[in-house]
C-alpha cells in the first residue's frame, strides 16, 4: 500500500463516541416529583399572599363614603369608616360595611372600590325614612319612594300622618301617604330636619316648619323645585316675620302674612290671604309696601306735638319778660 493510500482520509474510519453513559449519569425527575414541587411552590405563594393581604402593608387608611351625607347619617358614616379602617384593600368585605350601616340606616346596596395600597371608596344606596304613616290601622315608616322601612332606622322627629292606602310588595301605592313621602323625600337635609308636621288644607299639602312659616306646596309635583324656592326665600330677609310661603307655582314663590309673628297667626287669616299672594309674584310685596308707610307715619303724628311744644314755651315766657321789665321801672 502506497503512502497516499495510507493517508486517504475518505477511507479512514473515525471512532464512534457513545453518549449513553453520560445521559445515564444525569438524573431525570419523575412526573410525581414535578407535581410535588409545584404543590410546595403554590403553598409558599399562598402563604405569602395571606400574610400580605392581612398585613399593614395594604391596610386601609383613606376612606371615602358616598351616599351618607345627611344630618341623620352621621352615626352611620362613623360606623362605616371605623369598620373600613379595620380591613385591607386586598381583603375588603362589603357585608361587614352593610352590617355596620344597617344599625342606623336602611341599606339597599353596597359597592366598594379599592385603590391599592391604602385607599377605599364605599358607595351606599340607602332608603331614608321621611314619614311615619298610619295606614288602615297599621303604622309604617316610609322612605322617600314610598317603600316600607323595617330596619332600625331612626324615626324620632319624623312627621306623622294618618291616611288611607295599601302596601303592596313592601311599597305604599298611591294616596296621600305616597304624595307626602315623595314631597318630604325631595327636601334638602337642612330643611327636612326642621319639618314639624305635614297636613292637607284648602290649598293642598301644607308643611309646618319648626319656628318658621308654613309652606304651601299644593301637590308633590316638582317637589325639588319648590323646595329650592323655599330654601332661597328662607335664607333671605324677605321671609322675616312671614306666616307662610306659597310655593304652588315653581319658580314664583310668594310671601304672605308679613308683619305678624308666625306663632301668633291663626289659620283663618292665612286662608284669606293665600289667593291674593299667589295671584302674582308682587302681591305679597305690594301688601308690605302699603303697610310700611302706615308704620312710618305713626311716629310722625306722635312727634308733631313735640314740635309745637317749643312754640308754646316762648309765649308763656313773654309775659314773664314784660313783668320783669316793669319791676325795675316801678
Amino acid at each position: 500500500m502506497s503512502f497516499p493510500q495510507a493517508i486517504d482520509l475518505r477511507r479512514a474510519r473515525m471512532p464512534r463516541i457513545s453518549l449513553r453513559p453520560i445521559a445515564a449519569r444525569i438524573h431525570r425527575p419523575s412526573r410525581w416529583s414535578l407535581i410535588v414541587a409545584l404543590i410546595v411552590l403554590a403553598a409558599v405563594l399562598a402563604g405569602a399572599f395571606m400574610l400580605v393581604r392581612n398585613s399593614g402593608l395594604v391596610a386601609v387608611q383613606q376612606v371615602k363614603v358616598v351616599g351618607l351625607s345627611g344630618y341623620y347619617d352621621k352615626k352611620a358614616r362613623s360606623a362605616v369608616v371605623a369598620e373600613a379602617l379595620q380591613m385591607t384593600t386586598m381583603n375588603f368585605d362589603p357585608a361587614r360595611i352593610e352590617e355596620a350601616a344597617s344599625g342606623f340606616v336602611d341599606v339597599a346596596g353596597v359597592t366598594v372600590e379599592t385603590d391599592f395600597p391604602h385607599r377605599a371608596t364605599i358607595y351606599l344606596k340607602v332608603r331614608r325614612p321621611v314619614l311615619v304613616a298610619r295606614l288602615n290601622g297599621r303604622t309604617v315608616t316610609l322612605s322617600q319612594n314610598g317603600e316600607v322601612i323595617t330596619s332600625a332606622a331612626p324615626v324620632a322627629g319624623l312627621p306623622k300622618i294618618e291616611a288611607s292606602g295599601n302596601v303592596v310588595d313592601g311599597r305604599v301605592t298611591g294616596g296621600k301617604a305616597l304624595s307626602a313621602a315623595k314631597l318630604l323625600g325631595a327636601a334638602p337635609d337642612v330643611l327636612m330636619r326642621k319639618v314639624d308636621a305635614i297636613k292637607w288644607g284648602r290649598f293642598g299639602i301644607v308643611v309646618s316648619m319648626q319656628k318658621g312659616p308654613d309652606l304651601y306646596f299644593g301637590t308633590s309635583a316638582d317637589a325639588r323645585l319648590k323646595w329650592r324656592d323655599a330654601a332661597t326665600v328662607l335664607a333671605s330677609d324677605a321671609a322675616a316675620g312671614a306666616a307662610y310661603l306659597d310655593l304652588r307655582v315653581p319658580g314664583r314663590p310668594a310671601v304672605g302674612g308679613l308683619g305678624a309673628a308666625p306663632s301668633t297667626v291663626t289659620g283663618q287669616p292665612v286662608v284669606e290671604e293665600t289667593p291674593e299672594a299667589t295671584s302674582t309674584d308682587t302681591s305679597g310685596v305690594e301688601a308690605t309696601a302699603t303697610e310700611a308707610p302706615a308704620e312710618t307715619q305713626a311716629p310722625a303724628t306722635q312727634t308733631a306735638p313735640q314740635q309745637q311744644a317749643p312754640a308754646t314755651t316762648p309765649t308763656q315766657q313773654a309775659p314773664a319778660q314784660a313783668g320783669g321789665g316793669a319791676g325795675p321801672n316801678g
